[in-house]
């Protein structure tokens, strides 16, 4: 949705009381009102590049919302973040009985037999049932903290970059190891996820345009080779429902070394919009991991495009408790300000340029599934979606508004 200079109308969350709120406010000005004060050193984190991992980016928040600023040139990525945003359901997991075994566990414990004590602490004082599915409990009843989602402003005229996500809906047990990691150019990040016995599955969409690689690459992770791809399938489509077999590879030997990319010929190259691997699990590994997935002519690293940008600064103000970022970029002197304000409940970005006409950008409001983005009107942004109660229903469901 193209924007225009104004700021964004707030909404009460008694509006929608049968959802959790999240409130963001765009301000878009053409002109810079007043100069930056320039934080004090001494109460300030100061980067001068944007941030390429989730814990690179700025932590703005009031308790209850939280914001992560990324800093990007070409696209700001803002990841959201609202406390009570959990899936699952009410589950009773307790082991009743649990303390009778508490007597013997003291005995081998006293006699130096710490193995057998931890043996029997792990049957008897855990979660009965699926408990928290060994730390990826956002499909059981357990549940599991989730982010709200992005917000993205994309500046210019920078070109939408593919986009990829999980579709067998399996969550990394770590911010800094989610599926769009196995696509940032870097052999340092990976993906990593438990793949409970289950195919896992990555999508991409290259875009409006339908494009038809001829090869692809895969980077092994930095550690446990056993969790390496080892058997796959590649499959394209037009439309993102007929899907027809691109490559395919079985028992594939372990990656020879750690971050070691292998390039494969597409044995059956086609047009397609949408391209996904199904990986399956590996025999007797719990985990799936891969570095890099790079599929050549569609994927590529994301450009922050700072060869245009000078004096680039991205600053975390600790006394005024907001996230700065500024460049000059063909002559041209731009500047954001993000904050969350506690008594007014909203996260607020404030944009600036110094020369008339030079502020232009789309805007974008996604998470990784069970979402529906609508333009409620020319001005407004909807995010709505129910998280998984993890017994094949509906759970929380939630709202964000800009």
């Amino acid at each position: 949705m193209d924007t225009t200079p104004q700021i964004a109308t707030l909404f009460s969350p008694s509006k929608m009381n049968t959802m959790k709120l999240f409130t963001t406010a765009l301000a878009a000005l053409w002109l810079a009102a007043l100069p930056a004060t320039a934080a004090d050193p001494a109460t300030a984190l100061l980067f001068s590049t944007p941030a390429t991992k989730f814990e690179q980016s700025l932590p703005l928040g009031n308790g209850r919302m939280g914001a992560m600023i990324f800093g990007g040139v070409d696209e700001e990525r803002i990841v959201l973040n609202e406390s009570s945003l959990w899936s699952g359901s009410p589950d009773d997991n307790d082991r009743a009985d649990a303390f009778q075994a508490l007597p013997e566990i003291r005995r081998l414990l006293a006699e130096g037999k710490n193995p057998e004590a931890a043996d029997l602490v792990m049957k008897n004082f855990t979660c009965q049932g699926a408990g928290s599915g060994h730390g990826n409990g956002a499909n059981v009843p357990f549940g599991c903290y989730q982010t709200l989602g992005n917000l993205r402003l994309k500046f210019g005229d920078a070109p939408d970059a593919p986009s990829s996500r999980c579709a067998s809906g399996h969550h990394a047990l770590a911010a800094d190891q989610e599926v769009e990691f196995a696509t940032d150019g870097s052999v340092a990040t990976k993906w990593c996820i438990i793949h409970e016995g289950k195919p896992v599955v990555w999508e991409m969409d290259a875009g409006k345009v339908a494009v038809r690689p001829t090869t692809y690459r895969l980077t092994s992770a930095e550690d446990v080779p056993g969790r390496d791809p080892r058997t796959w399938k590649l499959e394209g489509s037009v439309d993102g429902k007929a899907w027809m077999t691109l490559d395919e590879h079985q028992d594939e030997p372990v990656f020879a070394q750690r971050n070691e990319t292998r390039s494969y010929a597409i044995a059956h190259p086609a047009s397609s919009r949408f391209l996904r691997f199904t990986f399956l699990p590996n025999p007797g590994v719990t985990h799936f991991q891969v570095a890099e997935i790079a599929i050549d002519g569609v994927t590529s690293k994301p450009s922050t495009t700072m060869a245009k940008a000078k004096d680039y600064s991205r600053v975390l103000d600790l006394v005024t408790a907001a996230g700065e970022v500024a460049y000059e970029e063909n002559g041209v002197h731009f500047g954001r300000t993000h904050f969350i304000s506690a008594p007014d409940q909203v996260f607020v970005t404030r944009l600036t340029a110094d020369r008339l006409g030079a502020l232009s950008f789309k805007v974008a409001l996604d998470r990784k599934e069970r979402f529906q983005t609508v333009a409620v009107n020319d001005r407004e942004l909807l995010m709505t979606g129910t998280l998984n109660d993890g017994r094949g229903g509906k759970g929380v469901s939630y709202a964000g508004r800009l």
